[in-house]
C-alpha cells in the first residue's frame, strides 16, 4: 500500500511522506528541522543569514545583542529563552499579575457587598409585609 497517496501516514504539517517498500518515511521540508527521530513533527529554522540592502537599517529589540559588526556581516544573538523582559508598557511581568490578582479580588469583595445589600432588603421586605398583614388581622378582629 501506498500510505502517502492515500494519506494514511503520521508526517506533521511540514513534514513531506516519501513511500518506501512496506512503509513510509517522514522528511521536513526545506527550512525545517525535525523535533523527533522519525520526523512526523517539524519545526521552523531560524534564518542563518539575512540579505539587506545597502541603505538598510534594522531596530534590535532589547534583549538582542550585537557580537560583531564589521561592513560585510552582523551576528545577532538573542536572549528568547532568559530573563522575562519588561511588559510593552514598561511594567515587570510580575506586577500584570499582581494587577490581575487585585482586580479580581475587588470584583469579590463588590458582589459580595452586593450580594449583602440585596440579602439585607428581601429581609426587610418581608418583614415589613408581615408586618402590614398582622395589623390588617389586628383591624378585621377589633371590628
Amino acid at each position: 500500500t501506498d500510505e502517502c497517496a492515500e494519506e494514511t501516514h503520521d508526517c506533521g504539517e511540514n513534514a513531506l511522506c516519501n513511500n518506501t517498500v512496506g512503509g513510509y518515511v517522514c522528511v521536513c521540508e526545506d527550512g525545517y528541522s525535525p523535533l523527533d527521530d522519525r520526523n512526523v513533527n517539524c519545526t521552523r529554522l531560524a534564518p542563518t543569514s539575512i540579505t539587506l540592502p545597502e541603505t538598510a537599517s534594522i531596530t534590535l529589540p532589547e534583549f538582542a545583542t550585537i557580537n560583531a559588526l564589521d561592513t560585510a556581516s552582523v551576528s545577532i544573538s538573542m536572549d528568547v529563552m532568559g530573563t522575562p523582559r519588561p511588559a510593552r508598557d514598561g511594567r515587570e511581568p510580575g506586577l500584570t499579575v499582581g494587577l490581575t490578582l487585585a482586580l479580581i479580588l475587588t470584583l469579590l469583595l463588590l458582589l459580595a457587598v452586593l450580594v449583602t445589600v440585596l440579602l439585607s432588603y428581601i429581609a426587610r421586605r418581608r418583614h415589613e409585609r408581615q408586618r402590614y398583614v398582622g395589623l390588617v388581622v389586628y383591624l378585621l378582629l377589633a371590628a
